[in-house]
């Protein structure tokens, strides 16, 4: 029998090229206040993979393609085990599987390939998922993630702007600067920080105040804890944004990411505010452009119009990695994250495992508390320093 294919897309091959710099891989952790029935969970895992197949799929990185695995079942995707945050460690081999789902007592660990989504794909992955096991069948478009849906109402002359405002923005910006160092001796280390619901409420009625979001605030803390760990006053923090905004209509699980460079000077003594003040006016400012579409589209085009071959040779050995990312994967909608019989009690979504000296720092909210995340390979020296570089954004939120 045919194994059935599904051709994967430019943005999930960047994700394959880039594993030099980090581990493709993306988790979630559920506390729920019971334990999932396996069954049920089962068998909302085989009606997944009918409307979104990837999950029972292997990657072969010759063609770029998804293969589906013969004879796949959904206890192939499933687990038991008591390693709790271990999990999130996991090493996944794309060539033989792409998912990874694991019961370990009542917390709830997802495991996907960066390969098949982004952040905002896992969240629709998992709501999906909610859906499935409490026995309804949302009309979703999950196999709808080709990039040029994006673009297709865009002008040439529309797509030529944004090619020329990507290079205007690669050559104006700032350098970036590696915070952590790499080292012979790395191991594995989480490095985790809980902001409670009061204290961000605190935090949010403060940023209204002075005319900013939240990601402001946390882009301004982030910077001015980058200037007190390392003494550098100038900083290029590459920020991912979701690209769906721009689709015309429903976008299903992929990669559909771009990002923005905030460039940010901080000169000495300057108050917080002043930062955020920066911060505030350099992201409102990106986001009036398409930059973040820019590179994507620069990309793709590149893509299109090369065989395989010449496009890995061209961007194979490109230096893409950012030392300082910042991702924030957004608030996690309680009511859609629910398992019939279980209450969520508490999530949080991680990025890729970064090989040090990368950094990348993740957002994450749920109900209303915000948690900061990055999963590191790195030396304990290293990992002292990103510890560092913690409190002091805490320190500066909380001030």
């Amino acid at each position: 029998m045919m194994q059935n294919t599904f051709n994967a897309e430019p943005l999930d091959l960047m994700q394959y090229i880039n594993r030099r710099f980090h581990e493709p891989v993306m988790h979630a952790r559920i506390a729920l206040d019971g334990r999932l029935d396996t069954d049920r969970l089962a068998n909302a895992i085989t009606k997944l993979k009918r409307v979104f197949p990837l999950i029972a799929c292997t990657y072969d990185a010759t063609s770029n393609q998804f293969v589906e695995r013969e004879g796949w079942q959904a206890a192939d995707v499933m687990h038991t085990s008591q390693d709790g945050d271990r999990l999130l460690f996991r090493r996944m081999d794309s060539s033989r599987e792409l998912i990874s789902l694991t019961l370990c007592g009542d917390t709830f660990y997802v495991t996907i390939s960066h390969l098949t989504c982004d952040g905002a794909g896992f969240r629709q992955l998992l709501y999906l998922l909610c859906d499935l096991y409490n026995g309804t069948m949302p009309d979703v478009p999950p196999l709808h993630r080709d990039f040029d849906q994006l673009v297709a109402g865009l002008s040439k002359y529309e797509r030529a702007v944004m090619t020329a405002r990507m290079l205007a923005s690669m050559l104006g910006g700032y350098k970036n600067r590696p915070v952590i160092e790499a080292s012979d001796k790395q191991s594995d280390f989480l490095v985790e920080r809980t902001i409670d619901a009061e204290t961000m409420r605190r935090i949010h009625d403060k940023a209204k105040r002075l005319g900013a979001t939240l990601n402001d605030v946390f882009l301004a803390a982030y910077s001015r804890a980058l200037y007190a760990i390392s003494g550098q006053s100038q900083w290029s923090i590459p920020c991912t944004s979701d690209l769906r905004k721009y689709a015309t209509a429903p976008v299903g699980i992929g990669n559909l990411t771009g990002s923005y460079n905030c460039n940010i000077a901080i000169r000495e003594g300057e108050p917080f505010e002043e930062t955020l003040a920066k911060v505030s006016k350099t992201m409102s400012q990106l986001k009036q452009t398409r930059n973040d579409l820019a590179g994507p589209a620069l990309l793709v085009r590149k893509y299109r119009r090369s065989s395989l071959p010449k496009f890995l040779k061209l961007y194979g050995n490109m230096p893409t990695q950012s030392f300082t990312e910042y991702t924030n994967t957004g608030k996690i909608d309680a009511d859609r994250l629910r398992f019939d019989g279980c209450e969520t009690r508490n999530f949080t979504l991680f990025s890729c495992n970064s090989y040090a000296p990368n950094l990348q720092l993740c957002v994450s909210s749920f109900r209303g508390e915000t948690t900061f995340s990055s999963l590191c390979v790195a030396s304990e020296k290293a990992i002292g320093k990103v510890n560092g570089l913690y409190d002091s954004m805490l320190s500066c939120l909380n001030g």
